[in-house]
């Protein structure tokens, strides 16, 4: 967003967009504050204090005004556990899960791999396409060798064939060494999308309401099934249930909106768009009216606000999509 700002003001556009101390700096120049600056938002008190709570206020309650503001979607990928129906947010590692995007979730087979008892262990996965310091992790739903943890991320150290690599637990790292026994069929993830071949077997999976899902799959013989899960429920603790129970070495694919964040540091940007980031400004001008008892800078924020408002709901909220007529 282009700033056309007046001289007076110390602020300055970033290349990225308004920063947190930019949007502060902003409110003051808006509510006409005796003064410039502030030179940074952190440890300030009296009137800057409030300024910098005011931005905070404002961008938080813009992320909570709608659930799903496109800005706050993000993508989670998490690997199915033999027999584990549900997972939780938590369980799959995400910290600022708000809600899911409930027709988003996919679902595809990890490749099979064969490992070695060996110093170095040597990985078969036929055509792997992988490089030195890719990204890999290993499931199993039997035993592991020695050496090796399911879910750990190790590095390709090495392609030894097209068809074999090596691998270590850090960049460059002394190669694995696996003993012992193994069990079962091991599957693997890659950190490397652009030939993993999971790829290809990918599925969407079809959405159904939570208590169809519990009386078909949480029933009978259902529970002792092993397979690859095609459909998906939403849980009443907001995990995801997959149906049937799945066996281990699938990736699920899934979206979210995430909670409102704070921002804390002076360079901190809100994920808002920055075309509408100067509703952060407006909406914080209107705490600084009714503070103040500016009637002229409350009606002002106001207006701006409102206006900017109409055009995030019409540009950054899902298409509603209405249905064909019936026949």
């Amino acid at each position: 967003m282009s700033l056309v700002v007046s001289t007076a003001s110390t602020l300055t556009a970033q290349p990225g967009g308004m920063t947190f101390l930019d949007l502060v700096d902003r409110l003051r120049l808006e509510a006409g504050a005796s003064g410039s600056g502030p030179s940074t938002v952190l440890n300030q008190n009296g009137e800057y204090e409030r300024l910098v709570l005011w931005i905070n206020t404002a961008w938080n309650d813009i992320q909570a005004d709608e659930q799903d503001w496109q800005w706050m979607r993000k993508t989670v990928t998490f690997t199915t556990q033999n027999g584990v129906p549900t997972y939780s947010p938590s369980l799959i590692g995400l910290t600022d899960f708000g809600m899911w995007a409930r027709d988003t979730f996919r679902c595809y087979q990890n490749p099979t791999v064969t490992i070695s008892i060996a110093n170095p262990a040597v990985i078969t996965l036929q055509s792997h396409g992988l490089s030195t310091n890719d990204k890999v992790r290993f499931f199993t739903d039997g035993v592991l060798p020695n050496g090796i943890v399911s879910g750990i991320t190790y590095y390709v150290l090495s392609a030894l064939t097209a068809d074999t690599f090596v691998i270590s637990l850090s960049k460059g790292g002394a190669p694995v060494v696996t003993i012992g026994t193994q069990s079962g069929t091991h599957t693997i993830t890659s950190s490397n999308s652009t030939i993993f071949a999971g790829f290809n077997n990918e599925i969407f999976l079809s959405y159904i309401e939570y208590e169809m899902w519990r009386n078909t799959y949480e029933y009978s013989g259902y529970r002792q099934t092993r397979t690859r899960p095609y459909e998906v429920t939403i849980t009443p603790d907001k995990s995801i249930g997959l149906g049937p129970f799945p066996a281990s070495g699938y990736t699920i694919i899934g979206d979210y909106f995430s909670v409102p964040t704070e921002m804390v540091n002076d360079a901190d940007e809100p994920a808002l768009p920055v075309q509408f980031r100067m509703a952060i400004v407006w909406k914080a001008l209107m705490f600084y009216g009714s503070y103040e008892g500016a009637g002229d800078a409350y009606q002002r924020g106001e207006i701006e606000f409102n206006k900017m408002m109409r055009r995030m709901r019409k540009d950054r909220l899902p298409e509603i999509l209405i249905p064909g007529a019936l026949t």
